[in-house]
C-alpha cells in the first residue's frame, strides 16, 4: 500500500498534463496572432505531447515519461522564449507552471538543481551582455522577469524544503503505522493460535471423558464391550459418505458414543440376561432412550447432543420408539446411528446368539430399507458392507 501523497502524484500529474495541453493549444493561437512561428511550433508540439502523456499516465500509471517531458519542456520553452520572444507577461505562466511541476513531483534536491539552472540561465541571459543576443525584450521586462524568477526560485526552495520534511514525517508515520499493523497482526495470530490450542485441548478432554463414559456404560454388558465406540466409528464414516462437514461428522461421532447412555439406569440383570427379554423387561429396556435424553439435555452448550440417544430406535415407517417419529421427522444423526447400531448389534456376540453371517446382516439391512431404516443411509451401509469383502470391519 502506497502513502497517500504518492497516490496523489498520479492525480496531480494527470491534472497538470491536461492543463499544459490546454495552455499549449492556447499559446498556439496567441503566438500565431503575434506572428511567432517558433513559439507557436513549440506550443503545438508540447501541447500534443502532454496530451499523449496524460493518456499514458492514465493507462500505465507511470510518471517517468511525465518527468522527462516536463524537464525538456522547461528548457525548450525557455530557450525558445529567450531567442524568439513571446507574449510578455503571458509566457511567465509557462515558467511558473513548470517550476510548480518540479516542486511537487520531484524531491527537494532535484528541484533545487533544475530550477537553479533555469534561473541562472535567465539571469545570465537578461542581466549580462548576452542579452544583446536575445530577443529584444523591453528594458523593464528584462529587469522584472529575472526578479520574478529569482523570487519564485527562493519561494520554491522554502516550500520544497518544507514538503521534503513533510514527506519524511509522513514516511516515518506510515512506517510506524505499518509496523504497528504487522505487530497487531502477529499478536492476533498468536492469540488466535493460543485460543485454538485451548479449544482443541478442551475438545480432546471432552472426547476422552465421553469415551471413558461410553466405555463405562458398555462395561455393564459383558457381551457388548466397545459397542458405543464402534457405533460412533460407523456413524462418522456414514456421515462422511453423505457429504456432511467435518464439524457435523465430529458431532455425530460424539452422539454415537453417547447413544446408549440411558442404559446406565437399566438394572444389570436385565442387560446381561442370557435368554430373550419378556414383555415387562423389554418395556424397561425401551425407556433407556428417554433416560439418556434426560441426562444429555442438561448439557446446554450442545443442545442437539441428545438426538442420537433419544431417537436411535425410531423407525422410518413410524413404528419405533419412544416418540413414533417417521421418515425425515427423525433427525439425520439419529437415522445414521440407528443403522450403525443395528449393524453392530448383528455383528457382535450377544448373550443369546453369536455373530450373524455377513449375508444375513446384508439381508436384514436390505429388508429394513424404507421400513426400519432411512433408504439413503441404509444404501451407504450396504455399500460399506460390499467393500468389506473379508468381513473384517466388525472386528
Amino acid at each position: 500500500m502506497k502513502p497517500v501523497y504518492e497516490k496523489d502524484k498520479y492525480v496531480f500529474a494527470r491534472f497538470l498534463s491536461l492543463l499544459i495541453t490546454l495552455l499549449g493549444y492556447t499559446m498556439v493561437i496567441v503566438n500565431r496572432k503575434n506572428n511567432n512561428p517558433v513559439m507557436m511550433g513549440v506550443s503545438l508540439f508540447y501541447g500534443s505531447l502532454m496530451l499523449a502523456t496524460f493518456i499514458i499516465i492514465t493507462i500505465k500509471k507511470d510518471l517517468f515519461l511525465f518527468y522527462v517531458n516536463a524537464i525538456i519542456l522547461i528548457f525548450l520553452v525557455e530557450i525558445a522564449y529567450l531567442v524568439k520572444g513571446g507574449t510578455e507577461g503571458v509566457d511567465i505562466i509557462w515558467v511558473t507552471l513548470f517550476s510548480f511541476i518540479s516542486l511537487y513531483l520531484m524531491n527537494f534536491r532535484h528541484f533545487a538543481v533544475l530550477n537553479g539552472i533555469t534561473t541562472f540561465i535567465l539571469v545570465i541571459a537578461m542581466w549580462t551582455p548576452l542579452s544583446n543576443f536575445c530577443y529584444p525584450f523591453s528594458d523593464a521586462f528584462k529587469i522584472r522577469f529575472p526578479l520574478i524568477i529569482i523570487l519564485e526560485y527562493l519561494t520554491g526552495m522554502f516550500l520544497g524544503y518544507s514538503m521534503e520534511k513533510t514527506r519524511e514525517a509522513r514516511n516515518k508515520y506510515y512506517k510506524e503505522l505499518t509496523d504497528l499493523q504487522e505487530n497487531l497482526k502477529q499478536q492476533v495470530q498468536e492469540r488466535t493460535k493460543e485460543l485454538e490450542d485451548e479449544r482443541n485441548s478442551r475438545e480432546l478432554l471432552m472426547l476422552e471423558l465421553v469415551s471413558a463414559l461410553s466405555a463405562t456404560i458398555d462395561a455393564k454388558d459383558k457381551y457388548t464391550s466397545g459397542h458405543s465406540q464402534r457405533v460412533a466409528n460407523y456413524s462418522k464414516e456414514i456421515a462422511r459418505r453423505l457429504g456432511l462437514s467435518e464439524k457435523e461428522q465430529s458431532n455425530i461421532y460424539l452422539f454415537g458414543l453417547l447413544h446408549d447412555i440411558g442404559k446406565i439406569s437399566i438394572p444389570d440383570e436385565i442387560i446381561n440376561k442370557k435368554s430373550r427379554l419378556n414383555d415387562d423387561e423389554y418395556e424397561i429396556i425401551k425407556k433407556h432412550p428417554i433416560k439418556g435424553s434426560e441426562i444429555l439435555s442438561t448439557i446446554k452448550s450442545m443442545p442437539y447432543i441428545h438426538e442420537g440417544s433419544r431417537w436411535h430406535h425410531e423407525r422410518w415407517d413410524g413404528k419405533g420408539y419412544p416418540d413414533n417419529l417417521f421418515e425425515d421427522k427423525i433427525p439425520l444423526s439419529a437415522q445414521i446411528i440407528s443403522v450403525a447400531d443395528s449393524y453392530d448389534a448383528m455383528t457382535s456376540n450377544r448373550s443369546y446368539r453369536d455373530v450373524l453371517p455377513q449375508a444375513a446382516v446384508r439381508s436384514e439391512i436390505e429388508k429394513g430399507c424404507g421400513t426400519q431404516f432411512s433408504p439413503k443411509v441404509a444404501k451407504i451401509m450396504l455399500d460399506i458392507i460390499s467393500e468389506d469383502r473379508d468381513y473384517k470391519l466388525h472386528e
